[in-house]
C-alpha cells in the first residue's frame, strides 16, 4: 500500500511500508512507474535504499501507475499491486502545504494558549507577592467573644497586622466585648 507524501506538477513523492515477512534483509526497493494512458511495456524503474522515493520529470496533470518490490540477497520479490497517483496541473498548489495547514494552525494556537497560560501564571505570582509585601495578604479572623479578656483578643489580632495599616477611628466604652468588636471593624486595610 503506497502513500503519496507530496506532489508537484513534475514530481510525486511516495512512501510504502516494509514487507510483513521479508525473505532476508532488504537491500533496496525497485519502483516501477508508467503513464496510465500508455502501455505497461513503456515503464521506468527507480531504485531506492529506503521505503520512500521521489519520482521526477513527470508530466503535469497526468495519472501514473506505480508498483514497488523489495530486493534481498535472494533477489527481487514480486511487484505490489498498481497504485495510481496524479501530478498537479499547472498553476495548482502543492497538497503538501495544504495538508500541513491544519497542523501549522493547530501548533500556532497551541503555542499561543501556552503563552497566555504562562503570562497569567506569572501575573498571579507577581500580584500575590506584591500583596504579601504590602501587608495585604490573607489574615485570620479573631472572634473577640471567644476571649475572656478583650485585650488578649486585640494582641492576638494585632500579631497578623502591620502597624502602619491600623487606624483607630473611635473607641466606645471601657474595654468590653462590644467596643472591641467595633474597634476591630474600624481597622482599615
Amino acid at each position: 500500500m503506497m502513500h503519496q507524501v507530496s506532489r508537484t506538477t513534475s514530481s510525486i513523492t511516495l512512501s510504502w511500508p516494509q514487507p510483513d515477512q521479508p525473505n532476508g534483509i532488504i537491500l533496496d526497493y525497485q519502483l516501477r512507474y508508467f503513464d496510465k494512458s500508455e502501455d505497461e511495456d513503456n515503464s521506468f524503474t527507480l531504485t531506492s535504499e529506503t521505503n520512500m522515493a521521489t519520482i521526477s520529470n513527470l508530466s503535469p496533470g497526468k495519472i501514473y501507475a506505480f508498483q514497488v518490490r523489495a530486493r534481498t540477497a535472494v533477489g527481487y520479490g514480486p511487484y505490489s499491486g498498481k497504485m495510481y497517483f496524479q501530478t498537479l496541473v499547472g498553476g495548482e498548489r502543492s497538497e503538501m502545504v495544504q495538508d500541513r495547514l491544519p497542523l501549522i494552525v493547530g501548533s500556532a494556537l497551541g503555542g499561543l494558549a501556552f503563552l497566555v497560560i504562562a503570562a497569567i501564571a506569572i501575573l498571579a505570582i507577581v500580584f500575590k507577592s506584591l500583596f504579601e509585601m504590602n501587608g495585604l495578604g490573607v489574615k485570620y479572623y479573631i472572634d473577640p467573644s471567644t476571649y475572656e479578656d478583650p485585650n488578649e483578643a486585640i494582641r492576638e489580632f494585632a500579631k497578623e497586622i502591620d502597624v502602619s495599616f491600623v487606624k483607630i477611628e473611635e473607641v466606645i466604652g471601657s474595654g468590653n466585648k462590644q467596643s472591641l468588636s467595633h474597634f476591630i471593624c474600624s481597622i482599615m486595610f
